[in-house]
């Protein structure tokens, strides 16, 4: 039985946006590594009317580029996802045809649902420093924001990001963290009631 289903998280049925950070998953460089989970950050906010705002940010000071983006979402969830545009740069993405494999991602059996790569060139149209990519999914069915940041608390879904370009030409996978403390803003009182979404067997 999967994680969704009642959950309390102490108070509320509405909620405005939750913030995150992420984890290293290669290990390819040590320096790499942690310069990317001090900088690379995901915002994830309540559009209404069923829709997310999944915004992948990169703010510090070493030189990386997000060249790819994927989910791991529930078999059950039914959602249209596209790009909404960039901040910062000449920022582009596209659907790949075929979802790609995170980097890293076999580790903690992260199976990839839908995945955006950086047009070309990779490294002008990726989110660099001081960029962002903003991604809209609408889901349809019975699902809601509150069930998608529940199901992010569980771990029932994930976004992995491949990132370039560093300054000694590495690079690394990464997998969302556990919210930042005090990022999820949730309105009202009680519990979440979800609605019942299901990842998945793994095989």
């Amino acid at each position: 039985m999967g994680l969704f289903g009642l959950l309390g998280l102490g108070a509320a049925t509405s909620a405005q946006a939750s913030t995150y950070n992420f984890l290293n998953l290669t290990a390819n460089d040590p320096g790499n590594a942690a310069a990317g989970e001090a900088q690379l950050g995901l915002e994830v906010t309540d559009l209404g009317g069923q829709q997310v705002l999944w915004r992948v940010s990169n703010t510090g000071t070493v030189t990386s580029v997000v060249e790819q983006v994927f989910w791991d979402l529930p078999a059950s969830l039914s959602y249209e996802l596209e790009f909404g545009g960039g901040g910062g740069g000449a920022v582009s993405f596209s659907e790949d045809n075929h979802p790609g494999n995170l980097p890293g991602g076999n580790s903690i059996g992260f199976e990839t649902s839908v995945s955006f790569s950086a047009d070309s060139p990779a490294p002008t149209k990726g989110v660099g420093l001081g960029e962002y990519a903003d991604f809209r999914m609408t889901m349809d069915g019975p699902a809601t924001y509150a069930d998608i940041i529940a199901s992010l608390a569980t771990g029932e879904t994930r976004l992995g990001l491949h990132v370039i370009s560093f300054p000694n030409g590495g690079s690394e996978g990464f997998v969302n963290a556990v919210p930042v403390p005090g990022s999820l803003l949730l309105l009202g009182s009680g519990l979440v009631g979800l609605l019942g979404l299901r990842r998945r067997p793994r095989g």
